[in-house]
């Protein structure tokens, strides 16, 4: 016996496949025995596809959820965060000097230390646009 031929059929409708190889195999005179078919129906294909758009759906349904839901909840995270180490920090300078919390020299310290704060962001910025 003969190498056994190997026809694969992408696309086209199995019959018209299968009389393709049959009329190659008249031609040529190989055995019928010897041939293995091996073909994709239209419905392997489209399953193929259809798994493909599911796993692009769920990445886009993903991301969405990251832009729309869970970004403004970071961003309102890390604000309350950087609120309360900014607090602690006031805090902590302020009563390292005898300014205890809830005295008017305490807020004087705490506003004082906000625009300290501030110029030095303004400067970074500056600095960052290649101003400085």
């Amino acid at each position: 016996m003969g190498k056994a031929l190997t026809f694969v059929c992408y696309g086209e409708p199995f019959r018209n496949c299968l009389l393709q190889k049959i009329f190659f195999v008249i031609k040529r005179g190989t055995d019928m025995a010897e041939i293995k078919i091996n073909s994709r129906t239209p419905n392997e294909m489209s399953r193929s596809a259809l798994i493909y758009l599911l796993l692009l759906a769920v990445l886009v349904a993903l991301g969405l959820h990251v832009l729309l839901i869970a970004g403004p909840a970071m961003r309102v995270a890390d604000k309350q965060q950087l609120e309360g180490a900014i607090a602690d920090e006031d805090h902590g300078f302020c009563e390292m000097f005898g300014m205890g919390a809830g005295t008017t020299k305490f807020v004087a310290c705490s506003r004082a230390l906000a625009i300290i704060r501030q110029k030095q962001a303004d400067r970074d910025n500056a600095a960052a646009l290649g101003i400085l």
